[in-house]
């Protein structure tokens, strides 16, 4: 009976942690069904700015507690274009990295975050808010030549030529309803999906 009893605790601990991983896992499914959907829509030009796309977006994660500027996740949608010898020109420099330190680098130009940005940050770096306008678009004048805005490691997952864009969606839900006090506390999930 005593033998009974102590395995029993340390058998219970192991199922709850069994069913706790189980639970984050289907999670995991629903936020790379749901990246893979929002991301297909921003690559297919939807402004996500727009309340009532944003009302859309929600309806997709609903279950998962995530509101336009708060909650427990975060959508952040990227354009990346690589910049090159032409896009310098265009943007009236020399195509050089003396007048556009960006030449032969990977920058955003345009973020936009929908729900708690504090969660979480893009594994690619974030463009300082005083570039990013009210509709996410970054002006040519500052992604050719704000270092600040390279989009930094994104080469080695993707390579992009001149004038290229992709379309970068992340996204993160934090699981605070799987968390056990502090022993498993700030677990999360996150997504990725380029278009």
């Amino acid at each position: 009976m005593i033998e009974f009893c102590l395995s029993t605790l340390l058998w219970t601990t192991v199922i709850m942690g069994l069913a706790t991983v189980g639970l984050n896992l289907i999670r995991a499914l629903q936020v790379e069904q749901i990246c893979r959907d929002a991301g297909h829509m921003y690559s297919q030009a939807l402004d996500f700015t727009q309340a009532g796309n944003q009302s859309l977006l929600l309806l997709l994660a609903s279950g998962l507690n995530v509101t336009a500027s708060g909650g427990n996740g975060v959508f952040v949608f990227s354009t990346v274009e690589y910049i090159d010898t032409p896009q310098c020109a265009a943007g009236g420099l020399a195509g050089n990295t003396g007048s556009c330190p960006n030449l032969g680098q990977y920058v955003f130009i345009q973020r936009v975050v929908v729900g708690s940005a504090s969660l979480f940050s893009s594994v690619f770096g974030t463009p300082p808010t005083g570039i990013v306008g009210a509709s996410g678009n970054i002006a040519s004048s500052a992604y050719l030549t704000n270092a600040a805005d390279r989009a930094t490691g994104f080469g080695s997952v993707l390579t992009l030529t001149g004038g290229q864009v992709a379309y970068l969606t992340e996204t993160y839900f934090s699981s605070p309803d799987f968390a056990w006090g502090s022993y498993m506390s700030g677990a999360g999930v996150y997504g990725r999906k380029i278009f």
